[in-house]
């Protein structure tokens, strides 16, 4: 089940507690945020399975609409997260990938692999059309053919301009 409309304030412990008064509890995921600015701080929501539908179903009587701290607490059914698929016993939650998306995210990583095993072969190859066989790009091969010294600043000729002998 999902219980959400939390209260920062309200600690997982606390509510972990209040929660056990309707049966044991077989999984708890209590929510962070996990990056940006309320990174570590409570989502206000979590996740509650119990050992059996009859214990849930007083959890949510019980608690719906109950006043946790200042706010009153809000307790429905969880449904499955879309994108997610697999079948459990009475609900419980599925973490494998659907078939699709797994294979579109495995499709893309394959041919990103595919690109750079292809560009390798041509550098190895020496074929690369950018480079020359030094490996320098064409225009630094061109500045340094063009100067004398790579430090000595190069001469310009300007009129009227310089020292002017008297």
């Amino acid at each position: 089940m999902w219980v959400g409309n939390l209260d920062k304030r309200l600690s997982e412990y606390n509510l972990l507690k209040i929660l056990q008064r309707f049966g044991e509890i077989k999984s708890f995921e209590f929510l962070f945020h996990k990056s940006g600015v309320k990174e570590g701080e409570p989502r206000g929501y979590c996740f509650v399975e119990f050992m059996t539908r009859e214990e849930a179903e007083n959890a949510l009587q019980g608690l719906n609409g109950k006043l946790a701290l200042s706010r009153p607490l809000v307790v429905n059914w969880a449904k499955k997260p879309t994108g997610l698929t697999g079948i459990k016993e009475q609900g419980e939650k599925s973490a494998v990938p659907s078939v699709s998306s797994s294979r579109s995210s495995l499709n893309s990583c394959e041919s990103k692999i595919r690109a750079i095993e292809a560009k390798l072969k041509l550098l190895e190859s020496g074929h690369e059309s950018q480079t020359t066989s030094q490996g320098k790009h064409p225009l630094l091969v061109k500045s340094e053919k063009t100067r004398t010294h790579p430090y000595k600043k190069q001469e310009r000729h300007s009129k009227g301009r310089g020292k002017q002998t008297r």
